[in-house]
């Protein structure tokens, strides 16, 4: 008559996998920017490799094709501010704060 039972009182909990989620390793230097360019290290590069530079208001400053372990930005005609910079790629992603000042 509804309700629960002691034998029905379980709960099957599935755990989300984690290791699902890959995270790139990225070095951006230097941070907070100094003379406009800033370097992007990446350890593995893939054919579609992509940054991406928004600012925090989400307005896309930037996106482009990484095709070197090492790129540099030029951010003379972008204003100082906090930004994020996506990179992804076959091998997962990352999100990085970037200061301009």
């Amino acid at each position: 008559m509804g309700g629960l039972s002691a034998k029905s009182n379980t709960i099957d909990a599935t755990t989300l996998g984690l290791n699902e989620n890959n995270v790139l390793t990225v070095k951006i230097y230097p941070n907070p920017v100094i003379n406009d360019e800033v370097s992007i290290s990446i350890p593995t590069v893939s054919s579609n490799t992509t940054m991406s530079l928004f600012g925090l208001d989400g307005r896309l400053f930037l996106k482009e094709n990484i095709k070197n372990n090492t790129t540099t930005i030029n951010m003379s005609k972008i204003p100082s501010g906090v930004y994020l910079l996506k990179v992804e790629s076959e091998e997962g992603s990352q999100v990085s704060k970037i200061i301009k000042k």
